[in-house]
């Protein structure tokens, strides 16, 4: 076996992600996989905004931006756009795209599966975030409070009216009708996806058995991150205040609402906050230290002397970066009971779940902290031996898996084109094989059938 790397003894693959223009996780993922990847691929990023498609990537030590315009935005409820699908169409030939990396839809239609099908280039879909479920992405209402209720079978008829989590759609007035439609036409492209990639069980659990996905289609990779882990703990602090850090940007559906709650009723307590982030949290007993560079939030963290980190997202995350840096930092935390908060701190006991909604509850736990330390330095000590997943782990889980697709294909290719390309463009799957092994089984009777008629012709031919 060769001692190289399996990324070495390859040609350069050519990837196209699809992505959006709202930053957060999906950017900083996309980020990672193209600065661990490039002795893999050339990746390229896809985004569509205001009416324009923009493609971004890597040449010569410099990034390189293409823009193509459609003269209209795209709205959640177009399904298909035709200017839209001959640009993507023609990026695919342009750059030789070997493998659509596909990590949302938001300002994008269902082309992002459809075209790339067409031409049989594989599909994997990162699934980030529940979009296919609820636009609202976060599963979460108006108040941004955990709904739940389409997983349980039902929809309220109005739950998306005024809906504050739908502006980046361009349609805030999407309807009941609407997100109907939108789940079915999911579902009749879903076989055109070769692989459905989750950041977390958690999340392959929900998004998996709502639709239905076989097993065998599911992979979980943990995101890995470009995180140093540190290899000290903060000092315990035998008498004084607990602090208390508040990790990412605070929005409604990170906890906004409960944290501040907790800050005001602690404030005559010995209990200090910090926030690492932006957002608009205020109080007498918060430091805020704004907006911080991941390459630098561990020293940060530590610098403050963290005793435990507060993650109180309303919806079951499908990851956490902000989880992944209070380990780095080896500070326990206290999380939400659900989602990938709930997988990560339970499998190595290292926090606190909670109910977010619990602010009673919340309070007291931080009260009892704030008054005997033990746990948290049991916590502590468990977490300097916990070991972060790198960016290049990640890559490489995802080279594997781009591989066996691509082999896959390849193999395809080589077979006689039975159906003179008039295939479903999406065969690469169950249902689709389902089909075309149909085809095959009847196109070889019917070749037995032509060779017994001929046979039997010349037969009477002779006499």
């Amino acid at each position: 076996m060769s001692c190289f790397p399996l990324e070495s003894r390859l040609a350069l693959r050519n990837i196209l992600h699809i992505s959006h223009q709202l930053g957060g996780g999906i950017s900083s993922y996309i980020e990672d996989l193209t600065i661990s990847s490039r002795n893999y691929s050339h990746i390229y990023r896809l985004t569509c905004w205001q009416g324009k498609i923009h493609l971004e990537y890597e040449r010569d030590g410099g990034i390189v931006k293409k823009q193509y315009n459609l003269y209209k935005d795209i709205q959640s409820i177009d399904f298909t756009d035709k200017k839209y699908a001959q640009i993507l169409s023609s990026i695919l030939e342009e750059f030789a795209i070997d493998i659509v990396h596909v990590n949302t839809q938001i300002g994008h239609t269902f082309d992002i599966f459809t075209v790339p099908a067409s031409r049989h280039i594989p599909i994997i879909y990162t699934v980030h975030d529940y979009f296919y479920i609820c636009p609202a992405i976060h599963l979460v209402d108006t108040r941004g409070e955990y709904c739940g209720i389409c997983l349980k079978g039902t929809t309220p008829s109005n739950c998306l009216d005024r809906h504050s989590f739908l502006f980046y759609l361009h349609s805030s007035n999407l309807c009941h009708a609407d997100l109907l439609n939108f789940r079915e036409k999911f579902r009749s492209i879903m076989n055109c996806i070769n692989f459905f990639v989750f950041p977390s069980h958690a999340s392959k659990n929900i998004f998996a058995q709502y639709y239905q996905i076989d097993e065998s289609l599911c992979r979980v990779i943990y995101h890995g991150a470009p995180i140093s882990k540190s290899n000290t703990l903060i000092r315990k602090k035998e008498r004084g205040k607990l602090y208390v850090g508040i990790i990412g940007t605070m929005f409604k559906h990170k906890g906004q609402n409960t944290i501040q709650a907790l800050i005001n009723s602690l404030k005559t307590y010995p209990v200090k906050f910090f926030h690492f982030g932006g957002g608009n949290l205020v109080g007498e007993n918060l430091q805020k230290i704004g907006i911080y560079n991941r390459n630098n939030i561990v020293e940060l963290i530590q610098s403050k002397e963290i005793d435990v980190s507060l993650l109180l997202s309303t919806w079951p995350e499908t990851f956490s970066y902000t989880l992944t840096e209070s380990i780095a930092a080896n500070v326990p935390a206290i999380v939400t009971n659900m989602g990938a908060l709930a997988e990560r701190v339970s499998a190595y006991k290292i926090g606190w779940l909670v109910d977010y909604r619990d602010v009673g509850g919340i309070r007291d736990l931080i009260l009892r902290l704030s008054g005997e330390k033990t746990q948290i330095e049991e916590y502590k000590n468990r977490l300097i031996t916990v070991k972060l997943k790198t960016t290049v782990e990640m890559q490489q889980e995802y080279v594997r898996l781009y591989e066996s697709v691509l082999r896959k294909r390849k193999h395809r290719d080589t077979n006689v084109n039975i159906s003179n390309g008039r295939a479903n463009v999406c065969e690469d799957n169950e249902n689709g094989m389902f089909y075309k092994n149909i085809r095959v089984r009847l196109i070889f009777i019917m070749s037995k059938f032509v060779r017994l008629r001929n046979r039997i012709s010349r037969l009477f031919s002779n006499r």
